[in-house]
């Protein structure tokens, strides 16, 4: 679920919902793409913890948390890679 979370907003990144090709502000995008990662954040809870009490210490917990560390670290690495797109599309304009 996680993986399918991931796309929907890699998806959003390259449409252009946070990047205007005319006037590109990145704060305003990372706003955005924070924004977006902080709504669907609960939902990612969740799904993951739906058999799991959030709080009960096991094992899984560790590999949970690992998880949504590498799903965020990703959705912020695709930003960082439109954001490089769009400078070299600037730059080349």
């Amino acid at each position: 679920m996680l993986f399918f979370l991931f796309l929907y907003l890699t998806y959003n990144n390259f449409k252009s919902a946070y990047f205007n090709m005319n006037n590109v502000d990145y704060l305003l995008s990372l706003r955005r793409l924070i924004r977006d990662i902080i709504k669907f954040l609960p939902l990612a809870l969740l799904i993951i913890n739906h058999r799991n009490p959030l709080f009960r210490r096991n094992i899984n917990e560790g590999i949970y948390a690992g998880a949504i560390f590498i799903a965020l670290s990703g959705i912020f690495s695709a930003y960082l890679v439109a954001v490089g797109f769009n400078a070299i599309n600037e730059m080349a304009t």
